[in-house]
């Protein structure tokens, strides 16, 4: 595909996965995204989510949603981010680490923490790599970590592929 292609995930959307022990909150206006979000305290163990949606190969660069009046949350939130591998099997691919207390409400870019900073991840379904993003409450700490919405975000092939006209 030429153009960029969206996919948007919400907490209750299909190939999303709830391990835990999260409570769900009703839908704030103009807050979150859907008809609820989640949230866990910081360090609590086997809670996550993870995203895993159905993608077509290609890059992908992912977005998290962060809330304009949701209190006390995580000041260091932990984003998993796994190319190929199993969330809880295999280690995630990089992390990223979140302050979601100061995060700038609405759709975020995340980005690998240091020394990587990478913000552009693969799903290479054909080789059995696909992309999933993890939510770990269990490695976060700070307050309260916030589940909602994940986008992910293809990657436009702005690639050249015709043959030149000549004329004579």
């Amino acid at each position: 595909s030429r153009a960029n292609v969206t996919i948007d995930k919400d907490n209750l959307s299909s190939n999303v996965t709830v391990n835990g022990a999260w409570i769900t909150n009703p839908a704030i206006v103009g807050s979150n995204k859907g008809l609820d979000y989640l949230v866990a305290p910081s360090g609590s163990a086997n809670t996550n989510v993870v995203f895993a949606p159905s993608l077509n190969d290609g890059n992908y660069s992912v977005w998290f949603w962060v809330p304009n009046n949701v209190v006390g949350m995580a000041t260091t939130q932990k984003f998993e981010v796994f190319e190929g591998g199993v969330p809880g099997v295999n280690p995630p691919t990089g992390v990223a680490t979140v302050d979601m207390s100061t995060a700038t409400p609405g759709w975020n870019r995340l980005r690998l923490d240091a020394p990587v900073r990478r913000s552009l991840f693969a799903h290479q379904n054909f080789i059995g790599a696909p992309l999933q993003i993890r939510i770990n409450a269990a490695s976060s700490g700070g307050g309260l970590v916030y589940a909602d919405s994940i986008r992910f975000v293809k990657q436009a092939d702005l690639s050249i592929t015709s043959t030149p006209l000549q004329v004579t």
